[in-house]
């Protein structure tokens, strides 16, 4: 759903301090019980949080350069809201899996050759860096990363993941991109079923399972797709993927 505008001055009044105690009540339980307004709020302060506040006498114009932005951005994908019925579920069923491979459940291990080592480049893109970064200088490798010199982001990134272990994630894209597959598996396979980050687990799995593929975890690979397919953003890539990896 799309915010009104005069959903939107409230919650301008609501960060500011600016509603009255019935006014911030209503505004909570409209939060507790309407999903797709929660939904919405929570896009609505990822912008708000970006620099795009409003205030005094800027209100108007700050509203103005909010809707510009939001009608240049593409369609939210629902992969990056990440709330759904079943996605309870999905994260369990991830987390099962995480435990298994940690405590290294049997896999066949096999060298790829041949499509199955080409696989994952056709279904490998490098994951969008949706992190907030004030410079270079607060972060060299999210800004290397950002600059796609993915084989200099990535021992800066390790490096940066002892302070934030959610940049194990962009470490382990980056490996990928740079073909350090074992490494790959390293940085994903630490943070996989994770509750701390529970937003990326999709993400995480997914990459998580391209290196599987590149490192011959053929098995463990399928494991993470199978748990993905219901997944509103990869569920088609991970279902041709297993389409595919059928027929090999």
């Amino acid at each position: 759903m799309e915010l009104s505008e005069k959903d939107i001055i409230l919650l301008e009044n609501w960060r500011e301090g600016a509603l009255s105690a019935t006014e911030e009540a209503e505004l909570e339980n409209r939060l507790r019980d309407d999903q797709d307004f929660r939904q919405a709020v929570a896009y609505w302060e990822k912008l708000f949080n970006q620099g795009f506040k409003t205030g005094g006498n800027e209100r108007e114009q700050r509203r103005a350069q909010l809707q510009a932005l939001e009608a240049e951005l593409p369609p939210v994908s629902p992969a990056r809201i990440r709330f759904s019925r079943w996605w309870g579920w999905l994260v369990l069923l991830l987390a099962l899996l995480a435990i298994l491979l940690k405590v290294g459940w049997p896999f066949n291990q096999e060298e790829p050759t041949g499509p199955i080592a080409s696989i994952p480049e056709q279904f490998f893109t490098p994951l969008e860096n949706d992190l907030a970064v004030a410079g270079p200088e607060d972060s060299p490798g999210q800004a290397a990363y950002n600059r796609e010199s993915y084989a200099e982001a990535l021992p800066l990134l390790i490096e940066e993941a002892r302070k934030d272990s959610l940049l194990l994630l962009f470490a382990g894209v980056a490996a990928i991109a740079t073909n350090e597959d074992d490494q790959a598996v390293s940085s994903l396979n630490a943070i996989f079923g994770n509750e701390s980050f529970i937003d990326y687990q999709s993400d995480i799995g997914w990459y998580l399972a391209l290196a599987y593929l590149e490192t011959g975890q053929i098995q463990a690979a399928t494991l993470i797709l199978q748990a993905l397919v219901e997944d509103s953003y990869y569920g088609p890539q991970a279902r041709e993927l297993l389409d595919i990896l059928e027929k090999k």
